[in-house]
């Protein structure tokens, strides 16, 4: 063993018992400049699958087999130079200063020569080039938080199972499946009085979907002509790639479940990497007439009731070959008035992968899906325990996300 890193030597159950023991590193990222916390940054090993994210604070803990301790792991996050160490000069609560990378300048003949409609275009009809083609499975974490004016009030978490299937058939209802590995919540009754009805139901299905098995309904099609794309003059860059920025909005008010939001795409493969959008206030009102309204259920439904913010995020990181999905998330905010008192509401889904399998032996059953994030068993003891995750790699609770 390395004697110069203070690992943890976790136990798993014995349904995997061949990664009984596991290393773990654990650190901070921050913005080198600003000494700012760098939320979502990447933690991995690039020839490997398994990796993990940066919460809130830019904490993180990543777990792998002793067998892999000689590739050294990348600290990575779009618009920053990598950050990579050998094991032996690792430590646990490791700060890590990620650099900013001057972002390009596009000269108008570049802009041009690329108009961003046509980029978009591209990429979208390359999907089943950087996209898997075959059905595969991933391990991942999930975090459900709803607040009540600023302070957690439910977390639900758990460790899933999921399987895509990019050759499923159009009629097909579950082209991706979710079970449960393991899970958790606490709830503050107290906090939840008037809440109980503000919920995804099953927030799985919101943020575990991917591009291989079907593209965003905005972009499809000739639904793309009621968005107007627009390049950003600047460059950004990602693990030693460039990215285009694109910039999109609805041509109208008249859209249906109008979004706007930035587009970044690989200029080498065309693939998107990321895509981050936000409802318009006609598309907000849209979606909560439809595919959410089940979401805002009975306790939003009066005049006096609100919902301010719809905001949603998708990425994906690169893999033998392909890219997949890294994480995904959602969130809805609302203010709430009951006689003269007004508070504010916010439930957020964020899904992390944390390891790819290119092969599904044993296919989940559909009733082996998940149904509900409404029933997590309730955890005991009603403290935060880190230690029960085992050897998964999950993303650390910040302390505004665990509740009092």
């Amino acid at each position: 063993m390395i004697r110069s890193i203070a690992f943890l030597f976790l136990i798993v159950s014995p349904m995997y018992a061949l990664r009984a023991q596991a290393l773990a590193w654990s650190g901070r990222v921050l913005d080198a400049a600003t000494r700012q916390p760098l939320a979502g940054a990447l933690v991995g090993m690039p020839s490997r699958s398994l990796a993990t994210l940066t919460n809130a604070e830019g904490v993180f803990s990543y777990k792998f087999a002793p067998v892999n301790r000689a590739e050294p792991p990348v600290v990575s996050a779009i618009g920053y130079r990598d950050w990579s160490k050998k094991a032996e000069d690792l430590a646990n609560d490791t700060l890590i200063l990620l650099e900013r990378v001057a972002p390009q300048l596009l000269d108008s003949l570049t802009q041009a020569a690329h108009p961003a409609r046509r980029l978009v275009d591209e990429a979208l009809n390359k999907v089943r080039e950087n996209y898997p083609t075959t059905p595969f499975a991933m391990t991942g974490f999930y975090r459900e938080i709803l607040t009540r004016d600023n302070a957690p009030v439910r977390l639900a978490e758990a460790v899933l199972k999921v399987e895509h299937d990019p050759a499923h058939l159009p009629d097909d209802p579950l082209p991706e499946k979710a079970k449960l590995l393991r899970a958790r919540q606490y709830r503050n009754a107290e906090g939840m009085v008037g809440l109980d009805q503000f919920s995804f139901g099953n927030g799985t299905a919101y943020v575990t979907h991917s591009m291989e098995t079907g593209v965003p309904e905005y972009l499809e099609g000739k639904a793309r002509n009621g968005y107007r794309f627009v390049l950003d003059s600047l460059l950004d860059f990602w693990h030693e790639r460039a990215l285009w920025r694109i910039r999109f909005a609805p041509v109208s008010n008249r859209v249906k479940a109008a979004r706007e939001g930035t587009l970044w795409l690989d200029t080498l493969t065309q693939a998107i990497v990321r895509i981050d959008y936000e409802f318009t206030s006609e598309g907000r009102a849209d979606v909560l007439k439809s595919t959410m309204k089940s979401v805002v259920g009975r306790v939003f439904g009066g005049a006096r009731n609100t919902v301010h913010r719809v905001h949603g995020f998708y990425a994906y990181r690169p893999f033998n070959g392909k890219w997949y999905l890294q994480e995904s998330g959602l969130e809805l905010a609302a203010t709430f008035q009951k006689r003269e008192e007004k508070s504010a509401a916010d439930i957020r889904l964020h899904f992390v992968s944390s390891e790819f399998f290119p092969k599904i032996n044993v296919p989940l059953r559909e009733s082996e899906a998940i149904q509900s994030t409404e029933n997590f068993p309730l955890a005991k003891g009603g403290r935060y325990d880190e230690g029960f995750w085992g050897n998964f790699n999950v993303v650390r609770a910040g302390t505004g996300e665990v509740l009092k």
